[in-house]
């Protein structure tokens, strides 16, 4: 391959179209036959290795949820829009996220995608996926209340009245 000023800027274009489902990955070049920029990938690596393995404070996490909420409005459909009570981080390699909203069906990929790229800017994810999930808060839960115990009709859930 002949070489100029632009090749670099070229065949990074390639790679980014033929593999647009890994935009997150970093692209490096190196040479096998000089060692050119070899003694880059280890601290690569390690940095995507980091990054797999990170962990977001719920706190921080819903911070800059509700910035990207603000910035730009979630989707709405036949007059309904999309509500994010919160998320929170349920995993790691690759990092998951759970979000609790009022219709997980008024979340387009689109905005899915948004909020992925503000995640990454704000919490250094280069180099792997992340999944983001969408749940239904659930009615009718009261606070004190067991996970998947229902209050029982006229319950205020503080004992005998």
């Amino acid at each position: 391959m002949e070489k100029d000023t632009h090749t670099v800027n070229a065949v990074t274009d390639k790679i980014r179209a033929r593999l647009a489902f890994m935009a997150y990955a970093p692209v490096l070049f190196i040479s096998v036959k000089t060692g050119q920029r070899l003694g880059r990938l280890p601290a690569l690596i390690a940095r995507v290795a980091a990054n797999h393995a990170r962990r977001v404070e719920t706190s921080e996490l819903n911070r800059v949820l509700e910035t990207a909420q603000r910035l730009h409005n979630p989707p709405g459909k036949r007059g309904r829009h999309l509500r994010i009570y919160y998320g929170t981080q349920v995993g790691v390699r690759p990092p998951v996220f759970t979000l609790f909203v009022n219709d997980p069906e008024l979340m387009h990929y689109s905005y899915e995608r948004y909020l992925e790229n503000q995640l990454r800017e704000a919490f250094d994810f280069e180099g792997t996926p992340l999944i983001l999930r969408c749940r239904a808060r659930r009615r009718g839960l009261r606070r004190g209340t067991p996970a998947g115990v229902q209050a029982a009709p006229g319950d205020s859930g503080r004992g005998t009245e």
